[in-house]
């Protein structure tokens, strides 16, 4: 089972081929067709189609995540020259 990516909205399947495995293009019976430069015309831009709606669903998953981590980051600090701090060294490498 070819699964859907929750962010790209597609299977990598339907990315690839351009077409769901519920709806498979039958080639021997499409094969007059897609000789035809404008079948081929025509599923080389739906398939740039579909690219471009994966990239513009992975911008707006990275936004969604991004907007979701920034509600639980803590503000920084608000530190002036002069200003005493005590710094961690546990995770530093000697």
């Amino acid at each position: 089972v070819d699964s859907m990516d929750v962010s790209a909205e597609f299977s990598p399947f339907q990315f690839h081929i351009g077409c769901s495995p519920h709806r498979l293009l039958y080639l021997s019976e499409q094969a007059d067709d897609m000789a035809d430069t404008f079948e081929a015309t025509l599923l080389l831009s739906h398939i740039e189609l579909d690219k471009l709606e994966v990239q513009d669903n992975l911008m707006a998953a990275k936004a969604q995540q991004a907007q979701a981590v920034n509600r639980h980051c803590v503000p920084d600090p608000k530190f002036k020259v002069g200003n005493r701090v005590m710094l961690s060294t546990k995770n530093r490498c000697h």
